[in-house]
Order: C-alpha cells, then sequence, then structure tokens
C-alpha cells in the first residue's frame, strides 16, 4: 500500500480511505458515512467470512489515516538494512512489540501468512525478503497498523472497552473520550426517548424490594433510568439487534458476588440485559451506594467465561447503545427511519 503517488490527504469524511479495525478485524477500507454521533459506516475491501456489506458504529479509536503514508519510518526501525524486511527482522520486531513468542510459533506465523499474502512456499518462505509495501501488508494482516505498533511501542494502550459487534453493528463499548463532554443521566433518558418527570411505579417498587431481600443498594443512576414509564420498552426497541430487559421476575434477576477479588470493577454482578441471540449477556458490576455502576459483557467461549468491561457506567452504556440504534434508523431509514434531533454529542428522538 505505500507508495509515493501524491494524493490527498484522508480525514473522517464519507468517502475517505481509512484503515480500520472494528472487531479487531484491522484492513483497508472506506468511510461510507459519518454519522451524527460522530462514529462510522464503514466498508472494508476484503470481505471474507463476513456476512454484511458494512460495519456500523465504528468508532474513531478504530480508525486511522494515512497509516501506510508514515510507515517508511517505521520500516527503518524493523529492517537491518533498511532496504528489505527478512524473517529474522520480523522475529525481532514482535520481540520489540512485546510479543513473548517461541522461535517455531514466530516461524509459522512468518510463513502461514507469506504464504497466503504472497504465495511463496517451501525453502523460499526462508530467505524471503520484503519492501516497505510488502512488510506494510504483512503487519496489517495479522492486526498489526502503524497506529496499534505505536501504542505498543510507546506503552499508549488506551483504556480498552470491548466493542461487541454483533450483525456487524456495534453495541457499546465506545471510549468515553472520544466525546467532547461527559454523558449525563438526562442525556441518556432523552435518548432513549423518556421522560424524567413519569414514573414506573410498579418497577420502582420491583427494586426496593430486590434490595431489601439481597441487603443491598443498586446504583441510583440504574433505579432511576428503569423506573421512567415505558423504560424497559424503549430499551428493548433502541437497537437493531434487540438486546432485551430482563423481565421483573425475581427469579430471572441473577446477582453474583465477590466479583471484584476475580478482577472485577465492583463486589456485586446483576444480570440485567440478554441478547436476541449469541452465547454473551451484560450484566452490572457495583459496590453499595454508588451512582453508577460499569458494564461487562459475559461471554462464553471454547476458553470458558470472560467477563470484559464495556462501559464505565450503566447511563453511558444505555446513551452509546441508543446512538448506535439512531444513528442506524437514519442510514437504513427502516420502517422510514426515526424523526431525530440533533445536539452536541449525538442524537435524541423528536
Amino acid at each position: 500500500m505505500p507508495n509515493s503517488t501524491a494524493r490527498p490527504p484522508q480525514g473522517p469524511f464519507a468517502g475517505s480511505r481509512c484503515v480500520t479495525g472494528p472487531g479487531h478485524q484491522w484492513g483497508e477500507a472506506t468511510i461510507r458515512r459519518v454519522n451524527e454521533d460522530g462514529t462510522f459506516k464503514v466498508e472494508l475491501d476484503i470481505k471474507s467470512m463476513l456476512i454484511l456489506k458494512y460495519w456500523q458504529g465504528v468508532t474513531r479509536e478504530e480508525i486511522t489515516f494515512d497509516d501506510d503514508l508514515h510507515w517508511p519510518a517505521m520500516f527503518a526501525k524493523f529492517s537491518s538494512n533498511r532496504t528489505t524486511l527478512t524473517k529474522t527482522d520480523f522475529a525481532a520486531a514482535l520481540e520489540l512489540l512485546g510479543y513473548k513468542l517461541e522461535p517455531e510459533v514466530t516461524n509459522q506465523i512468518w510463513d502461514q501468512h507469506c504464504h497466503h499474502l504472497f504465495k511463496v512456499d517451501g525453502d523460499a518462505l526462508n530467505t524471503l525478503a520484503l519492501d516497505p509495501p510488502s512488510s506494510y501488508r504483512l503487519f496489517l494482516n495479522l492486526g498489526l497498523p502503524l497506529k496499534v505498533i505505536h501504542q505498543k511501542l510507546n506503552s499508549e494502550q488506551p483504556k480498552e472497552y470491548f466493542k461487541l459487534y454483533w450483525n456487524q453493528t456495534r453495541m457499546a463499548g465506545r471510549n468515553p473520550a472520544e466525546l467532547p463532554r461527559d454523558v449525563r443521566l438526562t442525556d441518556t433518558v432523552q435518548a432513549l426517548g423518556l421522560e424524567e418527570s413519569q414514573e414506573d411505579k410498579n418497577t420502582t417498587a420491583f427494586l426496593e424490594e430486590f434490595e431489601k431481600e439481597n441487603s443491598l443498594s443498586l446504583p441510583e443512576n440504574f433505579k432511576r433510568i428503569l423506573g421512567r414509564t415505558g423504560a424497559s420498552t424503549a430499551i428493548d426497541a433502541c437497537h437493531p439487534n434487540n438486546p432485551s430487559l430482563l423481565k421483573l421476575v425475581k427469579r430471572d434477576w441473577s446477582l453474583e458476588r465477590g466479583k471484584k477479588a476475580e478482577g472485577l470493577l465492583g463486589d456485586n454482578a446483576l444480570l440485567f440485559m440478554v441478547p436476541h441471540q449469541g452465547d454473551h449477556d451484560w450484566w452490572l458490576v457495583f459496590d453499595n451506594g454508588q451512582t453508577d455502576g460499569t458494564v461487562y459483557v459475559r461471554w462464553y467461549s471454547d476458553d470458558g467465561q470472560k467477563w470484559l468491561l464495556t462501559a464505565p457506567s450503566f447511563a453511558f452504556f444505555l446513551w452509546d447503545l441508543a446512538q448506535t440504534g439512531l444513528v442506524w434508523y437514519q442510514d437504513t431509514q427502516y420502517e422510514g427511519g426515526k424523526p431525530v434531533l440533533k445536539t452536541d454529542i449525538g442524537l435524541v428522538p423528536k
């Protein structure tokens, strides 16, 4: 991809070229839409294993521009002769980036990816020497665009929130640092189309009874949002993947304790949302007396159960979820779209 041909600077505009990594699937892509909440709709060049054409709700930290133009300087660090990248150079580069791999593993990575990208076989893989454009393709194919390489070299890994892409549409995980200001409780209530003054007394009573029976205090923002009239329906409908709040039935509400000892950011974990489909669910993690709690995705895989931090607060989680839904409706105009108003940080229903 690196070349000396002059081209206009790329940037966050529809039609601009970029490198993007939704779900850590980094590759060259084109921005097809700049969404009203500051996220993007993108189309990857290579669509192997993809079901849909586009990825929706891609965040700013998952995109980089003009990555290839700055590659030569990094190539000079990795190449021992500053002209080509050999298998030995590649192994040294991975070690520099913090990967502690056995030599046979490094060799296998080189052989597999170079065979796939450059159709080289057998002994030729050992003597293969990549020029700068080819080396760029190799590292990008490994999920290591220049942006990620810089972060690893400079120990500047940003706080990472797990971004769940289902049907290639993001379900939360945005870093709040991307926004011009903090998301407030009123922002969440408005984004869901709820009225702050309208209380659902049945929900409020259920939550109070749950607190008494379990001798705990639920976060105030959690109770405040769920206690608005129509909250359950609004949350269920706010995103095209239709995640569902648990019904107000005590036997469905699962509470786990002692989670701080497992490395989570709170001692209590409450299951509050389940997916339309998939091996995952969402949990509110909190300590007694907190105004809000963090949100985790609990994911089941062949390696067992994983708890992945996806939002710094319940209010932010729902705001983020609602934003992706609102921009999806504007983009697709599904069912005629949803009438919206633009705010300083996103959209709210009219």
